[in-house]
């Protein structure tokens, strides 16, 4: 039985570390006058990314914030509920990523990029999704997917996890704790933002990110042992390229009025996804963040150029 005061998804996340793999939450506070930055972090052991966005403003003074809520409402049909635990896939099985360089053995590290757009770009950004007649998110992705691509071999299909947020109908004792899930699915590396968007409709609409959620809970309760079977059996490859964390528009209330302060924050990534990210809307401007693992030998002078060429896609469009 389900059991609100635990975290099962956080329980994955501990076992994660455990093993090496880092599941720290980025989050930092912008000088928009210097571009510095004051970093914190968090474990998603503990935290999802609202709830990380949650606490971290709150504490420096923004007021109570309000977690954004969605309608995925779970499937009433225990024979439903079973499906989905069986294959959460569909036919979107994730496919393993063949990557132009990939050493497993300096899995450890990661560099970051960043930037604050002006509301010019955000602008830009969102009338550029809007003529794509895709939603922003997929927008979003369709860039990413572009920007990654000559990192990855060949002309096939590749693997993206897109995350999903289930407070609202997801309940748990503690508000910051983990209420996602996600759904996989698969795309070509030319894809347009239109087949970006109906692969993850497709996805939402036949509940796979409930199915992830049933399987998360199920393997938390069979224990850390296997756990770290399903994990070490992961790690031998990567399993996709990566992941888009739109988080939303933030703050959800207001105390501070520093104007001259934008937040930005970023998933942790892993082996298995190297490529992670963090979109926020803060106030009116877009902020981002690019995370790449060192298992594709990346720099941070390439990092920072993949960012600037992910932007670039958004604001010249399709």
């Amino acid at each position: 039985m389900f059991n609100p005061g635990r975290d099962y998804l956080g329980e994955w996340f501990s076992e994660r570390r455990v093993l090496g793999i880092d599941d720290l939450i980025v989050v930092g506070a912008v000088d928009l006058s210097d571009g510095s930055v004051i970093w914190d972090r968090y474990h998603h052991a503990d935290k999802d990314g609202i709830g990380v966005l949650s606490n971290y403003l709150e504490k420096k003074g923004y007021g109570a914030q309000k977690k954004p809520q969605q309608r995925f409402t779970p499937p009433n049909s225990f024979v439903e509920r079973l499906r989905l635990t069986v294959n959460p896939f569909g036919n979107e099985l994730p496919l393993a990523t063949d990557w132009q360089h990939y050493d497993k053995e300096r899995a450890n590290h990661s560099t970051l990029a960043w930037q604050v757009l002006s509301v010019e770009e955000s602008d830009l950004i969102d009338q550029n999704a809007k003529i794509s007649a895709a939603t922003v998110n997929s927008f979003w992705l369709w860039a990413l997917n572009r920007t990654v691509s000559p990192l990855i071999k060949g002309g096939g299909e590749v693997s993206w996890f897109f995350p999903v947020n289930l407070r609202g109908q997801l309940k748990k004792t503690n508000p910051e704790a983990n209420h996602s899930s996600g759904i996989y699915f698969n795309v070509t590396k030319n894809a347009d933002s239109k087949a970006i968007q109906k692969k993850i409709s497709t996805q939402l609409k036949r509940q796979s990110h409930w199915g992830l959620a049933y399987q998360a809970q199920i393997g938390a309760m069979l224990g850390s042992g296997f756990m770290r079977f399903v994990l070490n059996k992961s790690i031998k490859g990567s399993r996709m390229v990566g992941s888009l964390s739109m988080l939303g528009e933030w703050p959800t209330s207001r105390q501070s009025t520093n104007n001259n302060e934008a937040i930005i924050i970023c998933a942790p990534g892993s082996p298995m996804y190297p490529i992670a990210t963090g979109v926020i809307k803060w106030n009116d401007q877009y902020t981002v963040c690019l995370r790449v693992n060192s298992v594709l030998g990346s720099t941070q002078g390439q990092t920072d150029d993949m960012l600037q060429e992910w932007i670039g896609n958004l604001v010249s469009g399709e």
